[in-house]
């Protein structure tokens, strides 16, 4: 495969920028609106995956779950970040990030667990502080939200969304194990 461009995105985003419309037009009516996964029942759904060489794991509602609730926001700006700042460690970013939350069922909503993401990447003790604490500045929540508005824009539902482009093929996975069988095993 070519080259490849991944985009991160955030599922907390994607929502708001879905819902913008109506909450604003609830917004004049004096209502509020909550985020959909403090809402959504208790029984789960996996959107997008099918059944083949992808083997849900035992506990996929407790990770599921874990994931809506805690949210994606902080790991797609830790990934933003790294992609605009330190783009020759975002592959391998991306596939520790991913590794941690799907394989290995660990948290990812902490400064601290995207300390020992960035360090487990490759960066250097200061390449990773830096990171992490660029996290809540706006600029990089800025290339966050613009990432969420373009994936949006490709019919992202829901995260992870991983487009990779080469030549003049785009291939769009909707779950990382998917993705790191196709690209991540390929490359190497």
């Amino acid at each position: 495969m070519g080259s490849v461009e991944l985009i991160p995105i955030s599922d907390r985003k994607l929502y708001l920028i879905r819902t913008y419309d109506e909450r604003i037009r609830q917004r004049r009516d004096n209502k509020t609106i909550r985020w959909k996964a403090r809402d959504a029942p208790k029984s789960l759904a996996l959107n997008g995956i099918e059944s083949g060489s992808y083997i849900l794991p035992n506990n996929w509602q407790e990770c599921y779950s874990s994931a809506l609730e805690n949210g994606t926001i902080l790991p797609a700006i830790f990934l933003s970040s790294v992609k605009y700042h330190l783009p020759q460690y975002f592959i391998r970013s991306v596939e520790v990030v991913g590794r941690r939350v799907w394989q290995n069922r660990l948290p990812t909503f902490k400064g601290a667990h995207l300390f020992a993401c960035a360090r487990e990447a490759g960066l250097t003790f200061k390449e990773s502080d830096e990171i992490i604490s660029r996290l809540p500045h706006k600029d990089t929540r800025q290339l966050l939200h613009k990432n969420s508005e373009e994936a949006f824009r490709l019919g992202a539902m829901c995260a992870p969304l991983l487009v990779c482009e080469s030549d003049d093929t785009a291939q769009i996975f909707e779950n990382f194990h998917d993705f790191e069988q196709s690209v991540l095993h390929s490359e190497l």
